[in-house]
């Protein structure tokens, strides 16, 4: 509940801030088109210039970049894990992409348990990425007829092998359990239509999670 108002929250006063710009916008096209009508086509750069800076400051903001595609995650519980992890990596200035074009309403596994395999699997990537000085991770979210798939990529600067990472106990952190990918095999080997692969290359680590129906 408390992740869903903060979500609403941010909607709310990035859909004020859109409504002041709206009031403005035609007033600066209409001089725009008064520039250009006088032919003077360095104050027409420059404007134009002035009103991409101007712009920018009103589309780059949370609920359009980061949260853009929510509205298609119609499970509370999935919905709420997706706006607090994407709201950390936000706050620890790493680069994001999340994307979901699809509607997700059929979730053929219990619900707790992929919550449970998501979250590890962000915080893994969170992880791999908050001292990387370009640090990114790309996450999809891909409804199709016959499967659901989730897809978390991460940059990486870690030599170690995937089939070492998965060996319990193996851990990068200090004072940590190193758990996170052996739990999450404990919990693909509950589900027949759960499969989970990894991916890795001297650049990115590549998770693919897909529920069959």
């Amino acid at each position: 509940m408390k992740n869903l108002k903060m979500y609403t929250d941010q909607l709310e006063h990035d859909q004020i801030k859109l409504r002041g710009f709206e009031r403005n916008y035609k007033g600066t096209i209409n001089h725009l088109r008064s520039i250009a009508q006088s032919r003077d086509f360095e104050a027409m750069n420059h404007s134009l210039i002035t009103l991409e800076d101007y712009s920018n400051s009103y589309f780059d903001n949370i609920s359009m970049q980061l949260f853009k595609d929510l509205n298609n995650v119609s499970n509370p519980y999935l919905k709420s894990l997706l706006i607090s992890k994407l709201t950390i990596i936000n706050q620890n200035n790493i680069n994001c992409h999340f994307e979901c074009r699809d509607v997700v309403n059929d979730i053929s596994i219990n619900i707790f348990d992929l919550i449970r395999l998501l979250g590890i699997s962000f915080d893994n990537a969170l992880e791999a990425t908050k001292y990387q000085p370009h640090g990114e991770i790309r996450v999809a979210i891909i409804q199709e007829q016959q499967q659901l798939s989730f897809i978390i990529n991460n940059t990486t600067t870690d030599k170690t092998d995937v089939s070492e990472m998965m060996q319990e106990g193996f851990t990068t952190k200090k004072h940590h359990s190193g758990l996170g990918l052996v739990n999450i095999q404990d919990i693909k080997k509950k589900y027949p239509n759960l499969f989970v692969q990894y991916r890795k290359n001297e650049q990115w680590f590549n998770l693919n999670i897909v529920i069959i129906k």
